[in-house]
């Protein structure tokens, strides 16, 4: 049997995947879901094969201005008003921060996004979960909301994220392994 391991996302025991099963262990049995998606319908965590590498399929993002990046690197966390007003940090994978990106900042030039590594999130004991975004956001849609401060220690990348001559895109993210 493979080793013992706690999954980043829903800090639940899992073992690691035996040679040949493919698939996702919930509990003692193994279900056959596509690798790129697990059963609560979000991007897989995969740390087996990767050496710890994150990929973009495990990558979280932040977007912050830049005066609130500049708070949180003094605070040495990511707090922001949202994490009082209803409890957690707004994150959003590489295919869904221009969602937000439109709606919040359109005609913005100067955002960034900051790259969360989900594993050290929970290494932090920092409870991800994935819920429905805001009224307009499509139905099927499931945005990563951190509950608690996200330290800055989980930060692995900070880019640019300027809107292209339609808004904002999907972020071409690099290899951070």
């Amino acid at each position: 049997m493979g080793n013992l391991r706690r999954d980043p996302l829903s800090a639940r025991a899992v073992t690691d995947r035996p040679a040949g099963r493919r698939g996702q262990q919930i509990g003692r049995y193994w279900h056959r879901v596509p690798e790129s998606k697990n059963l609560r319908g979000r991007p897989s965590v995969r740390t087996g094969g990767h050496a710890g590498r994150m990929t973009v399929d495990d990558t979280l993002l932040h977007l912050c201005t830049p005066a609130e990046r500049a708070g949180y690197e003094l605070a040495g966390e990511i707090a922001p008003p949202s994490l009082d007003e209803v409890g957690f940090v707004h994150l959003s994978t590489a295919d869904q921060v221009a969602l937000p990106a439109q709606r919040l900042f359109a005609g913005r030039t100067d955002l960034s996004l900051l790259v969360v590594d989900p594993a050290a999130l929970a290494a932090a004991g920092v409870e991800v979960r994935w819920e429905p975004g805001v009224p307009g956001d499509p139905e099927s849609m499931r945005f990563p909301h951190a509950y608690g401060a996200v330290p800055t220690s989980a930060i692995r990348a900070v880019l640019p994220y300027p809107p292209g001559p339609a808004g904002f895109t999907a972020p071409e993210l690099p290899d951070l392994g």
